[in-house]
């Protein structure tokens, strides 16, 4: 299955937990092309699954399909709506607008979240829960193989229009996912967008069997980096990273990578699962 969405920053490879249960009702959508099959989870403020203050709350993904695989699931042990990272599928977080200058108990905004709360002087983390002031507004329109989300919010210093589209490509195993960003405000906005592809095929967990491979030949860039080399989680060979065991509880395997030309038009990588014969390739 090919999988569309935007230019990837990083790169993540994390171990994936077996799947944990969750048997509350949210708000959803079916998307079906007659060949792949998306549910999507929808924003809302009072039963939405996910409503933490890291990720955007559009496009939260609990099942992908095609051809009796599947390739979303919940891969951590303890569910909360305000966990973090309690969220599936291709998901984005952007940084945030107007912390350093807002004060104690002042305001700043997260993009496809709304205005949030600076509760003390401390540096923003994107691993910690802030009090959401305003959520602004969801508009969502759906069809039978596309949603799009607009997320309108009416704040003094960064007021915008945010839409994301999901579409499923008629008669193809194709996803794309389209954004775009209206600066409502005076000042400049600047932005750094994470994409977390948050994928679990056929209930597997992250291990031997996994692999990831690139159209280029990779290289870690020293420094930060864990899990990689010949006794670690993972090696770097023939233009692919190879799981060489399975994770530990709480191990994961970072890097950032290079050895990709700035001037390729496309950027892409391939994630197998031999196991099952799953596999997915993600372009920008």
């Amino acid at each position: 299955m090919k999988f569309q969405p935007f230019v990837l920053i990083f790169f993540v490879l994390a171990g994936i937990c077996p799947a944990a249960s969750f048997c509350q009702v949210v708000p959803a959508v079916d998307l079906s092309n007659g060949v792949i099959h998306a549910r999507i989870y929808l924003p809302d403020t009072g039963v939405g699954y996910y409503r933490g203050t890291r990720f955007d709350w559009s496009g939260v993904m609990p099942e992908l399909t095609w051809k009796g695989h599947s390739y979303c699931g919940v891969w951590f042990d303890n569910y909360n709506p305000r966990t973090h990272d309690a969220i599936m599928g291709p998901v984005e977080s952007f940084s945030p607008l107007g912390y350093q200058k807002a004060t104690t108990q002042g305001t700043f905004v997260a993009v496809g979240i709304g205005v949030l709360e600076k509760p003390d002087t401390a540096a923003y983390s994107p691993f910690r829960y802030y009090s959401i002031r305003d959520a602004g507004h969801w508009a969502i329109k759906s069809r039978k193989s596309s949603v799009r989300f607009t997320h309108t919010l009416k704040d003094k210093s960064y007021p915008y229009r945010y839409s994301k589209e999901i579409i499923l490509e008629k008669g193809k195993p194709v996803l794309t996912i389209l954004h775009a960003f209206i600066n409502r405000g005076r000042d400049t906005v600047m932005l750094e967008v994470y994409d977390h592809n948050l994928f679990v095929y056929d209930q597997i967990p992250t291990g031997p069997g996994y692999s990831t491979h690139f159209n280029f030949q990779p290289a870690v860039i020293p420094g930060g980096e864990r899990g990689f080399g010949e006794s670690g989680i993972v090696t770097v060979k023939d233009s692919a990273i190879n799981f060489n065991r399975m994770p530990q509880k709480g191990e994961s395997v970072y890097g950032l990578l290079t050895g990709y030309s700035k001037n390729d038009p496309r950027y892409s990588m391939r994630v197998e699962n031999n196991t099952s014969g799953a596999a997915m390739e993600i372009t920008g």
